[in-house]
């Protein structure tokens, strides 16, 4: 939580989420990696992310300066690599 409201202070937007809604609690403004990300619940090996590419939520996912994943080695590792996968390509989407 020290690291979120250090770069808040400076300015910085990061998401900090978590694999369980407990955990995500803990964190001011946190939620759940299935809510943030939109992983899909049960969860297809090629799944990707249902995250919209011109939604308030990608073009804030765009600008963020990080995502502070708690809890994140109790994650399925599917879930993670949709993530990384959906995100390298939100990232380079024009």
């Amino acid at each position: 939580m020290a690291l979120v409201t250090k770069l808040r202070a400076l300015y910085k937007l990061p998401f900090a989420v978590a694999t369980s809604g407990i955990a995500a609690t803990n964190f001011v403004d946190g939620m759940t990696a299935h809510s943030l990300l939109k992983i899909p619940i049960p969860f297809l090996p090629d799944a990707n992310l249902r995250i919209p590419l011109l939604i308030q939520l990608a073009t804030a996912i765009r600008f963020a300066s990080c995502i502070i994943w708690d809890e994140l080695p109790n994650t399925d590792n599917l879930n993670v690599l949709a993530a990384d996968r959906s995100l390298r390509q939100m990232l380079h989407a024009d």
